[in-house]
């Protein structure tokens, strides 16, 4: 997201609307200060799915964003594939 210019400060909060199934449950059981903090919001969620940073940061930089996406649905999609069912 820094490639965006984006402030980290503001991420979370982007990112939260985008939110479906475990990842919505996760930061809906998140206080408003852990919500605001996106790297506490980011390791919630990945708890929730069970992921460690590693696995993640390899599905992460393994992705290739398209282009003309919003970047809000790649990262509903990223999650996605911890989904199960």
């Amino acid at each position: 997201m820094a490639g965006q210019e984006i402030p980290e400060e503001r991420w979370s909060f982007m990112i939260a609307p985008q939110l479906t199934g475990k990842a919505q449950q996760a930061y809906a059981g998140m206080n408003a200060t852990e919500a605001a903090d996106y790297r506490v919001m980011k390791e919630t969620i990945l708890r929730r799915y069970d992921i460690n940073c590693e696995a993640y940061q390899q599905r992460l930089w393994g992705a290739k964003q398209q282009q003309g996406r919003h970047l809000g649905n790649w990262w509903s999609d990223s999650v996605t594939w911890g989904r199960s069912g």
